[in-house]
């Protein structure tokens, strides 16, 4: 069991290391939100919008190494990913593009909230017998 949800942070922690890329430039940029970039100030800012993903999905790559770190690393990311999903809905955004960002980002905070349940409960769901009583 822990090895799966260390691999659903591990996933969780490259889909949002994953606009990283954007740190490339304006048209890395365009290419991962499908959307035009008109100035270099827009460029700039996306292009720091990509760093700070880079230190949330680092953050919880690092928590699957560094379990004291996890609930750190996940309370970043489903706050980030939280409230792009809010922010999407509530300014009734429609773009496919950044609806894929949106189904993504629900999808991976789904799995890690699921992974954090998993990694919490109790480890016997039933009563196994001890060889003392068999």
């Amino acid at each position: 069991m822990r090895l799966l949800c260390a691999s659903i942070y591990f996933l969780v922690g490259l889909v949002n290391l994953a606009p990283i890329l954007g740190v490339a430039g304006r048209k890395t940029v365009e290419a991962l939100y499908g959307a035009s970039i008109a100035s270099p100030e827009l460029v700039f800012l996306m292009q720091h919008r990509a760093l700070m993903f880079g230190i949330v999905g680092g953050l919880l790559i690092v928590a699957v190494f560094k379990p004291a770190l996890r609930t750190l690393a996940i309370a970043v990311s489903l706050y980030s990913m939280g409230s792009f999903i809010l922010l999407y809905v509530a300014m009734g955004v429609q773009s496919p593009a950044l609806l894929k960002v949106c189904i993504i980002d629900a999808v991976a905070a789904l799995l890690l909230v699921s992974a954090r349940c998993l990694e919490k409960r109790p480890m016997a769901l039933i009563d196994v017998p001890s060889s003392a009583n068999l």
